[in-house]
């Protein structure tokens, strides 16, 4: 069985795959940029419809080893997924209430937001450390990556759900 966009998740998605979930994602930020009065029915359709978070975080997750998590940077991932992913997370996060967030746990459990904190800071906190010039797939990256755990630091402000940073 094929790990494909249509299909239920059976491990990391085929090269085939990572190609069309990159280029959509790359296509769906350009439509962002391209569209700035179209950009929140985007994330709305996006942050809404049920199962594209769990399924763009799953993405994420499948084509970012743990060695290279422990080491930082995106590994295998497309830039734009994880950005996209960034993008309708925070956007979810901004249009839900507490009650959804703590006692539902929905779309993510508290564990996995806990883990989510440390894949998504050990990407972006590199991109704050590089001597090179960031392009700008890189800086819609780290923007988003940063504005999605300032929106989650808030979260856990009101009731702490993860461990204080080392």
């Amino acid at each position: 069985a094929s790990g494909g966009a249509g299909a239920p998740s059976t491990g990391a998605p085929h090269s085939e795959d990572r190609t069309i979930i990159a280029a959509t994602s790359g296509l769906l930020l350009q439509l962002t940029s391209f569209l700035p009065e179209s950009k929140l029915d985007m994330l709305n359709a996006l942050a809404f419809k049920p199962s594209v978070l769990e399924r763009l975080w799953e993405w994420i997750c499948c084509t970012r080893p743990q060695e290279k998590a422990a080491g930082g940077g995106y590994g295998d991932a497309d830039p734009s997924l994880v950005t996209l992913f960034c993008l309708v997370y925070n956007y979810r996060l901004l249009t839900s209430d507490h009650s959804e967030f703590y006692e539902r746990q929905y779309p993510f459990s508290l564990a996995a937001v806990r883990e989510m904190v440390g894949v998504i800071k050990n990407i972006v906190v590199p991109l704050y450390w590089t001597q090179d010039q960031l392009s700008e797939p890189q800086l819609l990256l780290r923007n988003a990556g940063t504005a999605l755990l300032s929106s989650l630091l808030e979260r856990n402000c009101y009731r702490e759900f993860a461990p204080p940073m080392e």
